[in-house]
């Protein structure tokens, strides 16, 4: 790994530049400088670099090593996908100074005279290619029912992408940590010898739960209305379990479109879950845009991700390949955006559970950010 102080050793004018981009990226806030670059920030960053670097007789595979060597000495790793939001923004306005790309050229140039240059001996590692992040975290929360600390902790690495193992491997790895999870609870679990003789009669009848789930509830002979409740109460216990082992309801019409398995709670504690999701109920009166600027999206599902490990909520619209907007302040900030929701039932934790999925309407609200035009600030949400 090439340092600065490396750069400084031979071309001190481009370490003095290098210096001025990363001092700059210190004046932005603690979440941009944490948050993962959008793909659409990240996208021009990596177009500006890439453009300062394109010069007359070099290949596009010598431009591709050459910008790996400016992120490398600038920002610690050779890949654009883990550049964080002020790494990104702040590039973009450092290459926008007309004497930027020169020094861009000149760092990515002295830093090839320190090591090889590199042209596809580093192969991008598998979590970092399309979209194969989204679909690892979705397979390991959705049909494992791990958490990310579970699958950090299996593994020993602080990100997937830190791994020499293939996807084969690790999922081989996690799927004997998802039997090993199952075994212990199903060894914790204390069996209990019935305490009655079959009954002369009984009466049932079909109840709901709090969360639309239908079940019977049954009485025997000489039981007391205190056992039946405490009985229902246990069943509903044991459903909890269930649904950590990945087990679903087919015919639960309020949460068939979330995921029912353990995610983090919104302290990011292990063994947390999300609450059962609210009954639809009649939205209040909308809210009005903080601004006649921006616009709205018109979104159907709600889905929570976890890019760099923090819950990001995105608002889908059905048959999309990317989500319309992403809010990344947690469920706590979110909920005063839109007080409805709250009036509803729903909870912050609702929308910091990792892997969850809702079918929730909703219209987002949005006006340009100050801190770059084409970047979109929710103001308000309202409930459809």
């Amino acid at each position: 790994m090439v340092t600065i102080e490396q750069l400084q050793d031979l071309d001190p004018g481009a370490a003095d530049a290098l210096s001025t981009l990363l001092a700059s990226i210190g004046g932005y806030s603690e979440e941009d400088r944490q948050v993962l670059a959008s793909k659409g920030m990240r996208g021009k960053a990596v177009g500006d670099l890439t453009k300062a670097l394109r010069m007359d007789g070099r290949t596009e595979e010598d431009v591709t090593a050459y910008r790996h060597n400016f992120s490398e000495v600038a920002f610690g790793g050779t890949s654009s996908l883990q550049w964080t939001q002020a790494q990104a923004h702040a590039l973009v306005l450092w290459l926008g100074d007309e004497n930027g790309p020169t020094w861009a050229e000149r760092i990515a140039t002295t830093v090839a005279e320190i090591k090889p240059i590199e042209q596809k001996e580093k192969k991008m590692h598998w979590i970092e290619k399309d979209d194969s992040e989204r679909k690892f975290w979705q397979y390991v929360t959705d049909k494992m029912g791990l958490v990310p600390a579970d699958v950090y902790e299996a593994l020993g690495v602080a990100r997937i992408s830190e791994t020499d193992k293939s996807k084969e491997q690790v999922v081989a790895l996690l799927k004997e940590k998802h039997g090993q999870k199952e075994r212990d609870i199903l060894e914790g679990l204390i069996s209990q010898v019935a305490e009655h003789k079959e009954a002369r009669s009984i009466a049932y009848m079909d109840v709901y739960t709090p969360d639309g789930n239908k079940t019977s509830i049954t009485a025997r002979e000489g039981v007391t209305a205190d056992t039946v409740a405490a009985t229902a109460l246990a069943l509903a216990g044991g459903w909890e379990i269930l649904q950590k082992l990945g087990w679903g309801s087919p015919k639960n019409t309020t949460r068939s479109q979330a995921k029912k398995n353990a995610a983090p709670n919104p302290a990011g504690q292990r063994g947390g879950s999300a609450p059962p999701a609210p009954k639809p109920a009649a939205p209040a009166a909308p809210p009005q845009a903080a601004s006649s600027e921006g616009g709205t999206h018109q979104t159907e599902t709600v889905k929570i991700t976890a890019p760099s490990g923090k819950p990001v909520v995105e608002f889908w619209r059905p048959g999309r390949k990317y989500s319309e907007i992403r809010y990344q302040l947690g469920g706590e900030a979110l909920l005063k955006l839109c007080p409805a929701l709250a009036g509803s039932g729903w909870t912050a934790a609702h929308f910091d559970a990792i892997g969850e999925e809702y079918t929730l309407p909703l219209t987002i609200h949005w006006i340009p950010s100050p801190k770059n035009a084409k970047w979109q600030d929710i103001v308000s949400i309202e409930m459809r």
